[in-house]
């Protein structure tokens, strides 16, 4: 039964002069922002089963692999507001090419890393990298495709593409690092960012005018005091997780939440924040970003604790636990296109509700890895891979369409918020499961990664549902 509509509530903010009249968007110019949003989210998850080779060959403890993820995760979610929005002002080719740049900096610099701290700095690069391409190739988008309906296709095309980066992390990072080593995971994103840059370089006329606005001063205080709060928030919780409650772990809290309040301050303070408080007064937005959030901080958490399962405590290689993780990826190379057309049709609402519905009961099954059936370990990941090929084009869809003409800022609300997502729930779940070398004990705790998992999700549920229902009925996006 289609969803009764109504028209999405009226942004609060100025709508950003568009450049050019939107004239659709050529293939291989899709296929490049595509690629560029595929690179940033596979480097998420492609480390994951290079985790215990890397923390052999560099001796780094639990803690220490954590931040191999957080480290990108945290430097993207800091940056990626200050690059939404330059993304909005300027031309989003010209960003993302940028972007490019600094990720193959970034790649390089892990490739040759000789210990955990350049490693680490490494990580911090790309993410600069990937904070500059999320929000410029949805903003090149946005600006490029006609109609919201059109859009919302389009956008379905883009999410499966790089909806398929998380599953694909772990199979590609599992024949890397079983055939020629953990560095290739990072040397390989070189060749890639080549082709990219070529295809941007040649479409680079697209969107070339620009847009007409001023130019305010970036918010570079608004940047350092969300991006701090951020990295003591997940230092914080790390520090809980391995090393229990004590004197520093309640000094990184208290200076993360200092770190708030000054952010908060300075956002209503400055002339063009970073982050507009004022546009989570937009429910359909803030129910997305939620939605966002809680989706990769469960997923991504998931994905952290169940690598090291299956390697540490169950024995896999990384090649064997790369394609256990195959049923995550048969949804995902169908689903996002096909949910795509019908949010075009009906709206997000009904695609988010049974999504999370599906969502909440799959990432319960996780407690199942405690057994040695391969078997039992599909069941969830299928069920979690369904869920996120409906959850990420709707989520993108009904950031973008609740802000209209400010592609840029809603795309970096919504990628900050799933980066963040990302570095507290491998923070949260890494500090809940604890050390995988005490083998039972590990796979005992994930009944608890279950219940928190389930629990999320079933109150993501229940937040974005109300959040998102305008009036009565469902949301559609007006045309």
């Amino acid at each position: 039964m289609q969803e009764p509509t109504t028209q999405v509530a009226r942004s609060p903010l100025p709508a950003a002069t568009t450049s050019p009249a939107p004239i659709g968007i050529a293939l291989p110019l899709l296929l490049t922002l595509c690629s560029g949003m595929f690179l940033v989210l596979l480097d998420v998850s492609v480390v994951n089963v290079a985790l215990p080779s890397i923390g052999r060959s560099l001796g780094a403890g639990p803690a220490a692999l954590s931040w191999v993820v957080d480290a990108y995760t945290v430097s993207i979610a800091g940056l990626l507001l200050l690059a939404g929005g330059l993304a909005d002002r300027a031309n989003p080719l010209r960003v993302f090419g940028f972007g490019l740049l600094l990720f193959a900096a970034g790649s390089t610099i892990c490739a040759v890393a000789p210990g955990i701290a350049t490693l680490l700095a490494g990580r911090a690069v790309q993410g600069a990298g990937g904070a500059a391409l999320l929000p410029a190739s949805l903003a090149a988008i946005t600006r490029l495709v006609p109609g919201p309906a059109a859009r919302a296709r389009t956008l379905g095309v883009w999410s499966g593409i790089s909806a398929l980066a998380l599953p694909a992390g772990p199979l590609l990072g599992g024949l890397i690092v079983a055939g020629i080593g953990w560095r290739w995971i990072f040397a390989i994103n070189l060749p890639v960012v080549a082709a990219a840059l070529l295809g941007s370089w040649f479409g680079r006329h697209a969107t070339s005018r620009p847009v007409r606005t001023a130019a305010p001063r970036p918010d570079l205080a608004g940047a350092v005091t969300g991006g701090g709060c951020l990295a003591l928030l997940v230092s914080g919780v790390i520090r809980i997780g391995h090393s229990g409650w004590g004197s520093m772990a309640a000094l990184l809290l208290i200076g993360s939440a200092l770190l708030l309040l000054a952010f908060l301050a300075v956002e209503r303070r400055v002339a063009q924040p970073l982050l507009p408080i004022a546009v989570f007064r937009v429910r359909p937005f803030t129910g997305a970003v939620l939605g966002s959030l809680s989706m990769n901080l469960v997923c991504n958490g998931v994905l952290f604790v169940t690598t090291l399962a299956l390697q540490v405590v169950h024995g896999l290689d990384p090649l064997q636990a790369g394609l256990t993780m195959l049923p995550l990826l048969v949804p995902l190379v169908a689903l996002p296109p096909l949910a795509g057309r019908r949010i075009a049709r009906n709206g997000p609402l009904g695609t988010l509700v049974v999504s999370f519905a599906l969502a909440a009961p799959s990432v319960g099954c996780l407690s199942l890895l405690g057994t040695d059936s391969v078997w039992a370990w599909w069941v969830p990941l299928f069920g979690i891979g369904l869920a996120l090929g409906g959850l990420t084009p709707a989520l993108v869809t009904m950031t973008v369409a609740a802000v209209p003409g400010r592609a840029g800022l809603a795309g970096g609300v919504n990628n900050a918020a799933r980066q963040t997502g990302t570095a507290l729930g491998v923070a949260l779940f890494g500090a809940i499961a604890g050390d995988p070398l005490r083998g039972s004990e590990f796979l005992d705790r994930l009944i608890w990664c279950a219940a928190v998992g389930a629990a999320l999700f079933t109150l993501a549920l229940v937040m974005s549902a109300r959040a998102l229902v305008v009036r009565r009925g469902g949301l559609s996006l007006p045309e």
